[in-house]
């Protein structure tokens, strides 16, 4: 079991972040009976890899006493092994109907998008189109022109956006959250704010840097995010439950789960949002077979080549979360076995998702309600290290 994770602010993805204090899941016995089905993968066989089924049953149960004690509404956890891959829920995906937690469903996985964003860039940065030591200014001059004092975008680089140490802003609130919004619009969001620090000096988690890598992403290439997503990435490994909803497209994918969230103390149906608000630090949509495959993929260098993934995973110590490095778009995870975790987490109203791989095996988490005193990141880092280890 993990333990001594501050999560506070820990993949964070709403614009006005929550902070929560660190409650370890319990993986006692007993609990409410969950979903669950196993496919054989035929590439693999037991002596490839460790079955999925040694560690299956203790993050199994630990979803389902979550949902017993009354902390969280539905979850599904999806793990994968060279001998196979093993999916199970826990839950409910509707409070209203009492419809079981959908198995493959889509939902919202927050700042996982930021991966997704940071492969594009190296991408980019492997076609010789991006230096990732360049700066704001060289590929989007004049963008930052009306930015507040101390920020500086012709020191600020690339490599410093993805890693999180630009020193820019964080976004504003949105005024209007029913509102689309162009990615040069968001930026506006910044409002005459500071900088938090010069540039390359600390480490602050800020969506602000992964919307403009999402805008450095349309301007190099002239296509739009949501279609260099689909061509770069979704469409080659196959990911087809995976994609950044069209401005104004507030539903989700079948099979999907409800969203939800205390407002005002009660636990409501979030699951309507505006994904242009979010856009490319965390408006994504997929599902846990798809988030398997890309990171897997991934560590296995298929997806930027093995100079990339050695830039990709240089961290730095991520503030505020003890244990946690943060590299260019993914974060080494702390578990309690001898193996290297690389993955992502995040969260928005009614969402969270959690995701990491050894190489050998690779887990998500994708929970139906947003973070509280009593589920949040700890919960996650405990079944992730029950998956992995």
């Amino acid at each position: 079991m993990v333990t001594g994770v501050d999560p506070h602010s820990f993949g964070a993805m709403r614009l006005k972040r929550l902070s929560f204090v660190f409650v370890p899941v319990l993986l006692a016995a007993g609990g409410v009976a969950g979903c669950k089905s196993e496919t054989p993968d035929p590439a693999g066989s037991p002596s490839a890899a460790p079955s999925v089924s040694e560690s299956a049953g203790a993050v199994e149960q630990g979803l389902n006493d979550l949902v017993a004690s009354g902390v969280l509404v539905g979850g599904e956890a999806v793990l994968q092994t060279g001998s196979g891959t093993e999916s199970f829920t826990a839950g409910v995906g509707d409070r209203d109907t009492g419809a079981p937690y959908p198995e493959g469903g889509h939902t919202r996985v927050a700042s996982v998008t930021k991966a997704f964003t940071s492969v594009m860039v190296l991408q980019l940065a492997e076609e010789g189109l991006v230096d990732l030591d360049g700066t704001v200014e060289d590929y989007l001059p004049g963008l930052l022109a009306d930015a507040g004092e101390g920020v500086e975008p012709d020191r600020i680089t690339v490599r410093q956006l993805l890693r999180h140490q630009s020193g820019l802003p964080e976004l504003e609130e949105p005024a209007d959250p029913a509102a689309t919004y162009t990615p040069r619009e968001l930026v506006a969001l910044m409002g005459s704010q500071p900088a938090q620090y010069p540039p390359g000096e600390q480490m602050r988690y800020t969506n602000t840097n992964y919307v403009l890598a999402g805008i450095l992403i349309e301007e190099i290439t002239g296509h739009r995010y949501i279609d260099e997503l689909k061509t770069r990435i979704a469409d080659p490994l196959g990911l087809t439950g995976t994609y950044l909803p069209e401005p104004g497209d507030v539903t989700l994918r079948a099979p999907s789960p409800k969203g939800y969230a205390l407002v005002d103390g009660v636990l409501t149906d979030v699951t309507a949002q505006e994904p242009s608000a979010l856009y490319s630090s965390g408006g994504l949509v997929s599902n846990g077979a798809d988030l398997n495959r890309f990171f897997t993929a991934l560590l296995a260098g298929e997806v930027v080549s093995a100079p990339m993934l050695d830039e990709m995973r240089e961290t730095v110590p991520m503030t505020d979360v003890p244990g946690v490095g943060y590299g260019l778009g993914i974060m080494h995870l702390p578990v309690s076995c001898e193996v290297e975790a690389w993955g992502q987490a995040g969260d928005v109203p009614g969402f969270q998702a959690m995701v990491a791989t050894t190489g050998d095996r690779t887990v998500s988490l994708l929970l139906d309600q947003s973070p509280s005193e009593q589920l949040g990141p700890g919960q996650l880092l405990g079944l992730l290290d029950a998956a992995l280890c």
